[in-house]
């Protein structure tokens, strides 16, 4: 009864708490080279852009001496089409390699906390249940304070409740990261 009934809640993770940590890491691993690699291949395309401005302006220089009205406009509207180009391409770079990929490393730290406000949540169960019965076993031993038993019950309740909440925000990191990288566990 009482708090302690509390504690084992049916948990809508229920024993699929990514129990394989060892796969789990794996794949954390893979996330966060994979995000590295996201950054490079921005960067590189960030270089790829620039370089094609100089281009063009090396373009322009080479049509320059010639000077016709149609050679020029020409060569600005190529210019134009090809930093439009490139700015696409560096944002696309941004938006469909790097956010993903950050996105995903962000999940799995979150699926790692909520693992560690899980063990502090237990471990906090089984202070309170030792007080409890401390407090009932009592004949020989000191009895245990109606206020450091209200304390560990406290301690209890702020474990629980912020295990839920984060526990709400990973069950979806969770589905996420499975679509990603299959099943964990």
């Amino acid at each position: 009864g009482g708090l302690t009934g509390n504690a084992d809640m049916e948990s809508p993770l229920g024993e699929r708490s990514l129990v394989d940590w060892a796969q789990f890491e794996t794949e954390e691993k893979a996330a966060h080279s994979l995000l590295r690699l996201a950054e490079e291949y921005r960067q590189s395309a960030q270089q790829t852009a620039s370089l094609g401005a100089e281009f063009s302006e090396q373009l322009l220089m080479f049509f320059a001496p010639e000077s016709t009205f149609k050679r020029d406009a020409a060569v600005q509207i190529h210019q134009m089409m090809l930093e439009v180009k490139m700015t696409m391409e560096s944002e696309m770079l941004v938006t469909e390699i790097v956010d993903p990929t950050r996105d995903l490393v962000a999940r799995f730290s979150r699926v790692r906390e909520m693992n560690v406000a899980k063990r502090e949540m237990l471990a906090a169960v089984e202070k309170y249940e030792k007080r409890h019965s401390g407090k009932l076993s009592e004949s020989t031993s000191k009895p245990v304070s109606e206020e450091k038993l209200g304390d560990a019950a406290l301690k209890l309740k702020v474990a629980i409740n912020r295990y839920c909440e984060m526990e709400k925000k990973v069950i979806e990191d969770v589905e996420y990261i499975r679509s990603h990288f299959g099943e964990l566990a």
